[in-house]
């Protein structure tokens, strides 16, 4: 046997299955460095910014896929535009590597319009924001709330809480100026109003609503009116910008209607 290895034909074999063995493996490592481009790598172009169409084109020139993975809305940046990318610019990648990008949405989405009555400036403005609003114009009117939401506007048009909108959205906003300037003011008559009516007139002249007192026939305070109010109303009766008028309400129409005789005889 050992004669047999060290003979010239043994070795001449095991040579040439050497050799054999050598070739097929260079030609298999060969073909495997040459099918992945063993070495070779991309560098990730930046489609930020770009459009779909653009992005794709860019990326199918440099032999990447380009595969949307995600659509929100920024109303600072272009409809359709690219706002992100994965992997990012100039990072080292193979031929055909997929690159996931995140668009803007050609048509915002809808969200619901908050109730901002009676809230604060910067509390509406925080909630604004949260439901993908922005804040409008800003106008100020006689009231003793200062920067207190009094109405809230969109497109010139007052609009409820709960109403559907494009995110997006510019709503303006009516806030009370909280000035006391101590200006002497005219006593309203508020006979015969609706406690609603009654604070939307106080209100429009820098009046408070004080206290609210019900007579036993009130059964629903809404449809309720004033048959008395204090400070009474007279022709030259005047009270100071801020201050409170208190009412009385009742649903007895004989009440009101002798109230208002007795306004009308003064």
């Amino acid at each position: 046997m050992l004669q047999f290895i060290k003979s010239k034909a043994f070795l001449k074999h095991f040579g040439l299955a050497l050799g054999v063995t050598g070739l097929i493996l260079w030609v298999c490592f060969a073909f495997l460095s040459s099918y992945t481009k063993h070495g070779e790598t991309i560098d990730v172009p930046n489609v930020i910014g770009k459009t779909q169409k653009e992005a794709e084109q860019i990326l199918n020139d440099a032999d990447l896929r380009f595969v949307i993975a995600d659509s929100i809305f920024d109303t600072k940046k272009p409809k359709g535009s690219v706002l992100d990318q994965n992997p990012s610019a100039n990072f080292k990648v193979k031929e055909n590597r997929t690159i996931y990008v995140t668009l803007n949405a050609l048509t915002p989405p809808k969200v619901q319009m908050p109730n901002l009555v009676d809230a604060s400036l910067r509390q509406a403005k925080s909630m604004l924001e949260s439901y993908g609003l922005i804040l409008g114009k800003t106008t100020y009117v006689p009231d003793f709330a200062k920067d207190a939401v009094l109405k809230q506007r969109f497109k010139g048009k007052e609009i409820k809480g709960g109403t559907m909108l494009l995110s997006g959205s510019k709503i303006d906003l009516v806030l009370g100026d909280g000035l006391k300037r101590g200006e002497r003011v005219s006593v309203p008559n508020l006979i015969g109003l609706t406690k609603d009516e009654a604070d939307r007139r106080l209100r429009s002249i820098s009046l408070a609503m004080g206290a609210k007192v019900y007579d036993e026939t009130v059964k629903d305070s809404l449809s309720a009116r004033v048959y008395r109010q204090s400070p009474q109303y007279s022709s030259d009766a005047q009270i100071s910008e801020g201050q409170s008028i208190d009412l009385f309400f009742t649903q007895d129409k004989n009440k009101i209607n002798g109230s208002s005789d007795e306004e009308d005889s003064e």
